[in-house]
């Protein structure tokens, strides 16, 4: 798993770079050339879908994202354990619900053009985000799997 995590850093990375370079070009190409490129407002909204969602895969297995644990410090070790199972499980509730939306949404959306990208539909998007919610869930689970062995 630690290997997949590295590719999908690898990957954010690389998406990263080419966002700032799809901004830098839109900007380059309004502002000095005077030339307006619609194809990199869509690209640009692509590219950042696909860094928020596939990032968030591992944010999710690293325990990356903000957490506000002030009122579990004050609690009894034994309590903090039973409130972070339950709120995995929310978690893990949420993840398929939203999976199964995305499902909709991909398939719902798999034949309509982006109209500046004519090569790509709007359901490659939402694949994308298919993608980061079932990596989630998936990360998710195994979480949920390792607290519930330590719980044991």
């Amino acid at each position: 798993m630690r290997k997949i995590i590295q590719i999908g850093e690898l990957v954010g990375g690389l998406l990263v770079a080419v966002l700032f370079g799809v901004v830098l070009l839109q900007v380059v190409a309004r502002v000095i050339l005077q030339v307006p490129t619609s194809w990199t407002v869509e690209l640009g909204r692509v590219l950042f879908v696909a860094i928020v969602f596939l990032g968030s895969i591992t944010l999710v297995y690293t325990n990356g994202h903000m957490v506000i644990n002030t009122l579990l410090e004050f609690l009894p070790p034994r309590m903090r354990r039973v409130i972070e199972l339950f709120t995995n499980v929310l978690i893990i509730l949420l993840l398929g619900a939203f999976s199964f939306g995305a499902l909709e949404k991909t398939v719902s959306n798999w034949k309509i053009v982006i109209p500046t990208l004519e090569w790509m539909t709007n359901g490659y998007m939402y694949l994308i985000v298919l993608i980061g919610g079932v990596g989630m869930l998936v990360c998710s689970i195994i979480i949920f799997v390792h607290k519930l062995r330590r719980a044991a």
